[in-house]
């Protein structure tokens, strides 16, 4: 891999700074932007406090870099639907800012880190390719499609390269489950703590399931890669309903979990699992941890650090 200079924006989040070790540790010269701190100090990543409104903070924060990762997003599917206007004017119109910016910086690529969890919507051909139509049931995830659109005509008009990364579920250390974001480390939260779960429906909506190294090391590949694909999915390649889950984490914890079943949500799909062929085809990746084996990872880092 040729020295780069890319910045994260959105580094101090789960995700985010775990993309910034690992682009650290394979040469690449990382800036990190966000608002808060990174969850774990990275020697030798620049970070760069600042708010994605904030047009001054995010030029100087992309100022000299050639690869923008673009992980920031003002809400969560959760409270996308509750926070619509906010959500299209600091993510959707925050993202049209950045690409202007993109542009007259000079920046050579953006990678956007989408949702393959909400995009697809309502589709019974599982798993789903990235040929699948967009039809998103959520604010979050038309939100997320728009700004896809916005990369697209960024490209045609401008030559901004772009690739899309529609990721699922994530899961791993560092995701602690405070803001109640991840059903992992949330239900492993609550079940520590005796608290009880909600749970939405009767528990039967299956997920895709991946493990943070795993999604670190895709969104690194496509630092480098140059070929015709724009879309990609990351996904664990197999599904899990939201029961199983609780249940391999009880299992790991050797403690049940106290259920609340609420009212299904309107905005949350039956199923979702991604096809990864294209990944495995065009970027020579796939998932390497299991889910049993990212469990006990996780599980070990929360029981540790809770």
């Amino acid at each position: 891999m040729d020295k780069q200079r890319c910045v994260v924006l959105g580094g101090g989040g789960f995700i985010g700074t775990h993309l910034c070790d690992s682009l650290h540790r394979r040469g690449v010269t990382v800036r990190s932007f966000g608002r808060n701190q990174p969850l774990r100090e990275i020697k030798g990543v620049e970070w760069v406090k600042g708010d994605f409104t904030d047009e001054v903070a995010v030029a100087n924060a992309v100022g000299g870099c050639e690869v923008v990762y673009h992980l920031i997003h003002a809400t969560t599917p959760a409270t996308a639907n509750l926070e619509k206007v906010e959500d299209v004017q600091r993510s959707v119109v925050g993202t049209i800012k950045l690409l202007d910016l993109c542009v007259s910086l000079g920046v050579e690529k953006i990678i956007f880190v989408s949702s393959g969890g909400t995009v697809y919507g309502v589709n019974q051909n599982i798993p789903l390719s990235e040929e699948e139509p967009t039809a998103p049931i959520s604010v979050y995830g038309t939100n997320k499609v728009t700004i896809e659109n916005y990369l697209r005509v960024f490209y045609h008009v401008h030559g901004l390269e772009y690739y899309i990364a529609r990721v699922s579920n994530p899961y791993g250390s560092l995701q602690n489950g405070l803001k109640n974001q991840g059903l992992i480390p949330t239900a492993a939260r609550n079940i520590i703590n005796d608290d009880s779960i909600n749970i939405f429906g009767d528990g039967s909506n299956v997920r895709d399931y991946l493990y943070i190294d795993d999604l670190t090391d895709f969104l690194v590949k496509l630092l480098d890669y140059s070929g015709q694909q724009r879309v990609f999915n990351a996904g664990g390649g197999q599904g899990k309903s939201i029961l199983e889950v609780i249940n391999a984490i009880e299992l790991r914890l050797n403690k049940k979990a106290r259920l609340r079943h609420l009212a299904s949500r309107p905005f949350d799909v039956p199923s979702n699992v991604l096809s990864i062929d294209r990944a495995k085809n065009e970027l020579d990746w796939f998932p390497r941890t299991s889910f049993d084996d990212g469990m006990d990872k996780t599980i070990e880092w929360l029981t540790q650090n809770l």
